[in-house]
């Protein structure tokens, strides 16, 4: 957990550039105030503008000093490249709404380099010196340029030349959950491989279908893929073995009835309902956590969607059978909890799955695909955007964060990632 601010937001930590990212971090915590969208180019002008704002709704630290550690336990990251989601589109929605009392720093996970090691980390557990690559989840904070967390959150990344940050923090948002997914259901089915096998993707254009296909089809499996029809030309263009159908289940259920050996659904559209009757005698659905693209809607205190996906995922876990859930955020959360075998463990599992599909990546069998690079300036722009979209009632969640599939990452030092 980052522990910068009194809330679960990081602290940004300027040291020589404290003046441009003092103006970056502003500018997220302000960007609900509607009168605040203008951009002006002087930075000194953006400055000055924190006496203007509601103190009540805009929350600054700046620590000036890089070797800040906030924490015994805790690394100071360098951070080289962090991602921007629709789960971090959804926390900013819920602040400008009011319901969050304090700022919300998007950025859940990060590729960075450790520039301090608190004094009681533990080096048996989390063996790390300084200068190391690391790579990991900090639930919030990610885009900013320096950030404190616990170390248990990090797990090292590759020391490969040929691994840039883009491309590992890609593999670790969407190809690793898509390798899992795939993983778990073949040694659901003995280990059996994956060849002839009927693959059906709910989301096939989102970066984690588009890397299930990618990884499937390199075992020759058929895959089915859920997607919008003016996705299905591309879609099809990634295999010989695909078939594409609509987004909606009540298109595609009729036809693909018990016919499916593997489901994964990261839509949940119906609460896995469609999925699970599209399910063979002996096939698996494997769920994994989805943020609804059509709920852009709060009640009380709750993101509508949010709340939804949790309820659903419960229903999944301890009434459906044949369903698997796999959820490698979670994973993250158990390296902290209790330094135990089965969290060990989970730390192991993790790490050999990225290190095998980083020997993919080196070889060329996969590309992990970036949708967009943007820099803080840019991050905070977007969020100007997606403001005024939501109050002309375009849904942002449906139409801007889909795109064509592909990690969109933040990068605090473009000139070093």
């Amino acid at each position: 957990m980052v522990t910068s601010l009194p809330s679960n937001s990081s602290t940004l930590l300027g040291g020589a550039t404290m003046k441009s990212n003092f103006a970056a971090q502003f500018r997220l915590n302000a960007f609900s105030k509607q009168d605040e969208s203008r951009v002006d180019e002087d930075e000194e002008s953006r400055i000055d503008e924190e006496e203007e704002c509601d103190r009540d709704n805009v929350d600054i630290t700046v620590i000036t000093s890089s070797s800040f550690i906030n924490e015994k336990t805790h690394l100071l990251i360098k951070v080289m490249a962090s991602n921007f989601s629709v789960e971090d589109a959804m926390n900013m929605k819920m602040k400008s709404s009011g319901i969050s009392i304090h700022p919300y720093v998007p950025g859940e996970l990060v590729i960075g380099t450790i520039e301090g090691i608190g004094s009681e980390v533990d080096s048996i557990f989390f063996d790390v010196e300084l200068g190391d690559r690391v790579m990991g989840m900090v639930h919030g904070g990610g885009c900013s340029c320096f950030l404190s967390a616990e170390a248990d959150n990090f797990v090292k990344a590759p020391t490969s030349s040929g691994m840039s940050n883009t491309a590992a923090l890609a593999l670790m948002h969407d190809w690793v959950p898509a390798y899992r997914a795939l993983s778990v259901a073949k040694n659901a089915m003995s280990g059996a491989s994956l060849f002839g096998m009927n693959i059906l993707l709910t989301d096939a254009i989102s970066a984690a279908g588009q890397a299930a296909i990618a990884l499937a089809s390199e075992e020759g499996a058929n895959i089915y893929c859920c997607a919008e029809k003016t996705h299905h030309e591309y879609l099809k263009s990634l295999g010989s073995r695909i078939t594409c159908v609509d987004l909606q289940p009540n298109s595609w259920l009729p036809e693909l009835k018990e016919k499916m050996h593997i489901v994964i659904d990261n839509t949940c559209m119906d609460g896995y309902a469609s999925s699970w009757e599209a399910l063979g005698r002996d096939g698996f659905l494997i769920c994994l956590p989805s943020n609804s693209l059509n709920d852009d809607k709060l009640f009380g205190l709750f993101d509508v969607g949010s709340l939804k996906s949790k309820i659903n995922l419960t229903k999944a876990r301890y009434l459906m059978s044949q369903t698997i859930i796999v959820d490698t955020k979670e994973d993250f959360k158990a390296f902290n909890v209790n330094k135990d075998e089965s969290s060990a463990e989970k730390r192991v599992n993790f790490i050999r799955d990225f290190q095998y599909l980083a020997f993919l990546h080196e070889k060329g069998t996969i590309q992990p695909k970036i949708s967009e690079k943007i820099s803080l300036q840019e991050l905070c722009s977007f969020f100007v955007i997606y403001s005024v979209a939501g109050r002309s009632g375009y849904n942002l969640f449906k139409y801007g964060m889909r795109g064509t599939g592909g990690t969109r990452v933040c990068l605090p030092w473009k000139n070093e990632a």
